[in-house]
């Protein structure tokens, strides 16, 4: 016998199963997302099997009525890594941790990654939307392959945080990434787009912000600065 339920993501299944039950449990939605198809539109959508809302992000508790903010947890036993990446060219180190899609602005990082004279190293998730064989293109295409190496996906992000000068996230948009906390508790330098909750969370001391373009892109020349400050 089940109690309560929390659950996440778009399973019409769960859903169907939770309609269907005529003493269901107590159903806790977890909203870990800043997308309104898993989120506010949701929650709006299935009021009558939801009893309660948990959001990982203060953006979203803003937007979906009677939800309850809490923050997503960092195991440091994940910041923590023996081994380092080396280039060994000089040049400053940034570094991607997240998931690969067109929404993290990936194929822009490397298309500009010349262009900023820096190393990128990566670890994440593929995607639909950039499988391993696109990234390779991405890579191929962007004429500093020799500057960008990926590590396999893992939980733990100890050896990235070891070896860079920078953490990037160039998204289009964001909920609250944990990957910005990672990074924080280690004492990296985060530069980051000005969307979800970050700037809610932190100031300019705390955090680089860049703006976007219309079509969602960092501005490159704030991009740029902020890689030198």
């Amino acid at each position: 016998k089940t109690d309560i339920v929390f659950w996440y993501g778009n399973n019409d299944i769960l859903v169907d199963a939770l309609r269907s039950i005529i003493r269901r449990p107590t159903s806790i939605r977890v909203c870990h997302t800043h997308f309104d198809t898993e989120g506010i539109n949701f929650v709006e959508r299935n009021r009558s099997i939801i009893d309660g809302v948990v959001c990982v992000s203060p953006d979203l508790v803003s937007k979906i009525k009677g939800s309850t903010f809490i923050s997503n947890i960092c195991n440091e036993k994940m910041l923590i890594s023996e081994e380092k990446v080396e280039f060994n060219n000089g040049l400053k180190t940034l570094g991607f941790l997240g998931r690969y899609d067109d929404n993290k602005n990936i194929a822009w990082l490397i298309g500009h990654l010349k262009e900023f004279n820096c190393n990128l190293l990566m670890q994440g998730m593929y995607s639909a939307q950039i499988t391993e064989e696109k990234l390779q293109r991405l890579i191929e295409y962007s004429g500093v392959k020799d500057r960008i190496k990926i590590l396999p996906f893992q939980r733990n992000v100890g050896t990235v945080l070891n070896s860079i000068d920078c953490l990037v996230l160039p998204s289009k948009e964001e909920g609250f990434p944990l990957v910005v906390i990672n990074a924080g508790l280690r004492g990296i330098p985060v530069i980051v787009t000005d969307v979800g909750a970050l700037p809610t969370l932190f100031n300019s001391s705390e955090i680089l912000f860049v703006h976007r373009s219309e079509a969602g892109y960092p501005i490159v020349s704030e991009f740029k600065e902020a890689l030198v400050s």
